[in-house]
């Protein structure tokens, strides 16, 4: 989380992907040497309905 002088607290996106747990990001990396080849599913991928939470809430991954 970046701060700024003015007590404002701002969100910076990169702060996230710089703590990720490095185990979940080995095991994409596998999963995606292993199934180089799949499409996102878009007609039934849901963003999430609450503000406190960005992001998908399903976005499931067709694997041929």
């Amino acid at each position: 989380m970046t701060i700024s002088t003015s007590k404002d607290v701002y969100y910076d996106p990169y702060d996230d992907v710089l703590n990720a747990d490095p185990e979940g990001r080995i095991a994409l990396e596998q999963l995606l040497k292993r199934f180089p080849e799949w499409e996102v599913d878009l007609t039934n991928a849901r963003l999430s309905p609450t503000s406190t939470v960005r992001g998908w809430e399903s976005m499931p991954a067709l694997v041929p």
